[in-house]
């Protein structure tokens, strides 16, 4: 039996996606513990493939948030670009967009509207930066795990 597999760009991936996850009727408790299982379990490959072009844009980003920071909604679209510019240090499509999905389910309304909790975050983001930089999983799934715990504390 000869079996045809038809190749899928990310672009057809994410059109198959599009509408077909009911976000409005998805739990956020079960968005965020998804999100942090995907994030924390593509660690290993990030540290493994992780290259300087990934740091130095993941320390942009880090400056322009905290050039930003008393911008609610800039910081909060930053936000999402980070977590998407580590995850992509994985180079694996597929995880990629499944923590993109994710990504997008999640509401950082929080993050808009509170300061204080973007100062905490931005804190968590230079040491999440810092793991890479050293490329230090443990490090790295230390205070990834404690951002996205102090994210799901805000929701629980």
């Amino acid at each position: 039996m000869e079996y045809q597999v038809k190749k899928h760009t990310i672009e057809n991936i994410l059109h198959m996606f599009e509408g077909n996850i009911p976000s409005e009727n998805l739990e956020v408790c079960d968005i965020v513990e998804a999100r942090r299982i995907m994030e924390l379990s593509m660690i290993k490959i990030v540290i493994e493939r992780v290259e300087e072009d990934n740091i130095q844009e993941l320390s942009h980003l880090v400056e322009e948030m905290d050039a930003c920071i008393e911008d609610g909604k800039v910081f909060a679209d930053l936000d999402g670009h980070f977590h998407m510019q580590l995850m992509g240090c994985a180079k694996n499509q597929v995880l990629i967009l499944f923590v993109a999905t994710l990504n997008d389910m999640i509401d950082r309304d929080v993050l808009r509207k509170n300061y204080d909790i973007r100062i905490n975050a931005q804190n968590e983001h230079k040491n999440i930066l810092e793991a890479v930089k050293e490329r230090d999983s443990r490090k790295l799934k230390e205070a990834l795990n404690a951002h996205l715990l102090c994210f799901k504390s805000l929701y629980f």
